[in-house]
């Protein structure tokens, strides 16, 4: 799914650019092409930009790579930060479903009235439909760790996360200290 969210953007970037160049040679003819802005462009961009935030949901909710602030739970215990685990899983998975809802109604107003877009004139629904599809996968991935954190999974903490990655990459903590200390 992220994968496509990626493959989206890919595109969106792509198109901006040859968008771009356009608009730099505008009305100038190479080879019997004559070049322009892409038609269109910034609808293109604001239905991909949309059905790619849409596809990253559901895999940052399972992956818990969504921003968090550390500050309340940095000193907190496993307990206060399991407690806040669960709240904040119930606040996203009942928000995502909300949000899946008014997706959903979006779209049948979409369908029913059938606007489409001013310059191209693509059906507006069509970008609701994995809208709608992926809401639905993030309510079900809320409700996936909500249940992990029900069952004792204690939500980690940014520096929690950090000290894995370092352990993960096989980087010592000499080697992780002055790397930090380069860095700056």
């Amino acid at each position: 799914m992220a994968l496509l969210g990626g493959a989206v953007l890919i595109a969106i970037a792509t198109m901006s650019v040859i968008s771009i160049i356009g608009r730099w040679f505008l009305n100038t003819t190479i080879a019997g092409i004559t070049l322009g802005p892409v038609p269109g462009d910034f609808e293109l961009v604001e239905m991909g930009t949309a059905m790619a935030v849409f596809c990253f949901l559901p895999q940052a909710q399972l992956a818990r790579a969504h921003v968090t602030v550390d500050l309340f739970t940095m000193r907190a215990g496993p307990v206060a930060r399991r407690i806040l685990g669960v709240a904040a899983d119930l606040i996203f998975a009942a928000t995502a479903a909300l949000l899946c809802w008014r997706l959903s109604v979006g779209l049948d107003e979409r369908l029913t009235y059938g606007e489409t877009t001013m310059i191209l004139a693509l059906p507006q629904w069509w970008v609701y439909v994995p809208g709608v599809a992926f809401m639905a996968l993030t309510t079900l991935a809320c409700l996936s760790t909500l249940a992990h954190t029900m069952l004792g999974a204690v939500p980690q903490t940014e520096a929690e996360v950090a000290e894995a990655e370092v352990a993960a990459a096989g980087i010592g903590a000499t080697d992780h200290a002055a790397l930090r200390g380069a860095g700056r």
